[in-house]
């Protein structure tokens, strides 16, 4: 064999197997992470068309999750929600969602959602152990300061709900 570095038909077909998989792999890889980018696309889209409507804004989130759930997307990955009186109508996220709670008045409050109300994060486990762990430290390292710090914070609720909401 004098030097030669050629692959037998056996080798050939494993290489070119791998290198299917491989490809096939990175394909799903790249198509999930579109998929997140594009239902992330829907999500700030539904939150964008809430911001002005008078949506309540305990009911931010579950408007959200049901434009999220009826979009899908069209050929160039764009975020479309079919219209429930003409299927034949696409509307974006922001346009459906602003005509959900236009059509529902459960979902409405007296006022229109701020856009911060709309935006912001929901609740989060890791974080609200953080924040109890830096109250547990600074109830520990400075008491009164601390004790100062929720009574001013606490200063416009009733004497009541202050009892439940600082237990001692």
């Amino acid at each position: 064999m004098n030097g030669d570095k050629r692959m037998s038909a056996d080798q050939y077909a494993e290489a070119a197997r791998q290198s299917e998989q491989q490809h096939a792999a990175e394909l799903a890889q790249t198509r999930a992470r579109t998929r997140q980018c594009q239902v992330a696309a829907a999500e700030s889209a539904a939150r964008a068309g809430l911001v002005g409507t008078n949506v309540n804004p305990q009911a931010i989130d579950d408007v959200v999750s049901l434009v999220v759930g009826k979009t899908t997307f069209d050929e160039e990955g764009r975020p479309v929600v079919k219209d429930a009186a003409d299927p034949f109508t696409l509307l974006t996220p922001g346009e459906y969602a602003r005509q959900l709670v236009a059509a529902r008045p459960h979902l409405q409050s007296g006022r229109p959602a701020t856009a911060r109300e709309v935006s912001e994060q929901k609740w989060d486990i890791q974080k609200a152990t953080q924040d109890l762990a830096y109250d547990e430290e600074w109830r520990k390292a400075d008491p009164e300061g601390r004790q100062a710090a929720w009574d001013a914070h606490l200063g416009n609720i009733t004497e009541q709900q202050r009892l439940k909401a600082v237990k001692r």
